[in-house]
């Protein structure tokens, strides 16, 4: 489901039985925010995987991503990465993750999931 703003999309909605995807994209038609959910139960979601990208305005090419993974327990693993300078760091931390669950969405209302804060 793509949903648009001024004719351009703005976010694509992927549903299926296993999995919930949400991509972000931003003025240029750049998608800069992925969020990967997991279907846990018959209702709810949880967030897995978001992943974030930066551009260069002149060039439009990724200067650095950032990809976080999330478990239940609070787990977090974080990875960035540098395209200009190749360096990646990564950390791991915990933390609450309430704002990681939400509930499957109806057919066609889809827009809760198109918050960026989570």
């Amino acid at each position: 489901m793509v949903l648009t703003e001024d004719e351009k999309p703005k976010y694509i909605v992927n549903i299926t039985n296993e999995w919930v995807s949400v991509s972000f994209y931003d003025d240029f038609t750049r998608k800069y925010l992925n969020y990967d959910f997991e279907v846990i139960s018959d209702n709810k979601i949880f967030l897995r995987t978001a992943m974030y990208w930066e551009y260069n305005e002149e060039t439009d090419k990724e200067v650095s991503s950032l990809i976080l993974g999330f478990r239940e327990d609070g787990y977090i693993a974080m990875e960035k990465r540098d395209f200009k300078t190749g360096s990646v760091e990564e950390r791991e931390t915990s933390d609450t993750l309430e704002r990681n669950w939400d509930v499957f969405p109806e057919f066609g209302q889809y827009i809760h999931l198109c918050r960026e804060e989570r």
